[in-house]
């Protein structure tokens, strides 16, 4: 008699599944986490705009970061076609433009306080630093992801028959995207 159940799932594939979703609900919890900063700053309404213009150097680092998630969807399809050196060549390439995003964060901070705006200048720039350094705190963790699915590339432990280490990563670096999408969205809109 035929069993009804499903074929044995190879251990792999299951892992990779695991993986996959586990990135799924940490970009989701991220998303969730900045939609609430989203909520605060609407409540808070005309008393958090900003009274100054955003620093001018967000609009080419906003490139910046979406260049690097399509160096890294690149580096993705490369994998799963066999092509393990332009794998390498594009990931190292998305991690460094996640390296030149974060330091065009730093860049940002510092034209604000050449322009006098800190911290304590008005609502408006205290939510500005607050989205800002909180995206860059999980952009570093983004990083350290991406180098740790470049050590296992790098070693040969990742091959494109499992992606799912990759895969995971560009699930996270999208996340983070997206965030930063609409969070600079709700910065020059709201």
């Amino acid at each position: 008699m035929a069993s009804l159940s499903s074929p044995p799932v190879h251990s792999a594939a299951r892992a990779g599944r695991r993986l996959k979703a586990l990135a799924l609900g940490v970009s989701l919890s991220v998303l969730s986490f900045f939609a609430a900063l989203t909520i605060a700053y609407l409540h808070r309404g005309a008393a958090a705009r900003m009274s100054v213009p955003l620093p001018p150097v967000l609009y080419p680092n906003t490139a910046v970061l979406l260049l690097s998630s399509g160096a890294l969807q690149i580096s993705l399809r490369r994998l799963r076609a066999g092509h393990m050196r332009a794998m390498l060549r594009w990931l190292a390439a998305a991690f460094t433009l996640g390296w030149v995003f974060l330091g065009g964060q730093y860049w940002a901070w510092r034209q604000w306080r050449r322009a006098g705006v800190f911290l304590r200048t008005d609502p408006g720039s205290r939510f500005f630093f607050l989205f800002t350094a909180a995206h860059a705190i999980h952009i570093a963790a983004g990083l350290a992801v991406l180098g740790a699915v470049f050590t296992l590339a790098w070693r040969g432990r990742l091959r494109p028959e499992q992606p799912a280490p990759l895969e995971a990563a560009a699930i996270f670096w999208h996340c983070l995207d997206a965030a930063w999408l609409g969070l600079l969205a709700l910065l020059l809109l709201a």
